[in-house]
């Protein structure tokens, strides 16, 4: 039995591993993107996350925008 898609590919979305996109800034300075519990990011280390996600955005509206 195969199984369906996630929701959030049927809703139009894509699905994003963080951590791939990430995982070489916070093994770099893991001291400045991580608080003390070491587990969250720290507000520096959102920063990165917020302009991958930014970017991704763009880059998959920009083909819908040329489309219309």
């Amino acid at each position: 039995m195969t199984r369906p898609p996630p929701v959030t590919r049927v809703a139009g979305g894509r699905i994003v591993a963080m951590g791939d996109l990430l995982s070489k800034d916070f093994r770099a300075a893991p001291e400045q993107l991580f608080p003390a519990d070491g587990f969250d990011p720290s507000a520096a280390g959102y920063a990165p996350a917020a302009l991958g996600h930014r970017d991704m955005a763009a880059a998959d509206i920009s083909p819908r925008a040329a489309a219309t």
